[in-house]
């Protein structure tokens, strides 16, 4: 049985592409204007990269404020302090991660040629 159902959804997604209606390019600058601000695909997801290792910085270093902060306020208290270890570990983890991704796109922006980081955006 699941045999034959399986069968019949391949015939019909085979079906489904061969009637499918050719596509047509639509100017995306008409519709959304900031668009146009972005020549090709590879300028917005450079951008787009270089927001998110920006904001995960952040949040990664105000993780460990934070849970230095704790720390320092859980003197007393074994079990809170253990736990403000374990976030002030996972807090610079993440950070490391970050600057890992960081330098993972920089060695890739010099075996390319591109420039991942600060991308070139007229």
């Amino acid at each position: 049985m699941k045999k034959m159902i399986f069968s019949f959804f391949l015939l019909f997604s085979v079906f489904c592409l061969l009637i499918a209606s050719p596509t047509h390019a639509v100017d995306i600058s008409t519709i959304f204007g900031p668009a146009a601000s972005f020549p090709t695909v590879n300028s917005l997801v450079n951008v787009i990269t270089h927001n998110l290792l920006t904001i995960a910085g952040i949040i990664a270093f105000l993780g460990v404020v934070f849970a230095g902060i704790r720390m320092i306020q859980s003197a007393g208290d074994a079990k809170a302090q253990e736990q403000s270890q374990g976030a002030l570990t996972a807090a610079v983890i993440g950070l490391l991660i970050i600057l890992g991704a960081y330098f993972i796109l920089e060695i890739a922006g010099v075996l390319t040629g591109f420039n991942f980081i600060n991308p070139p955006i007229p």
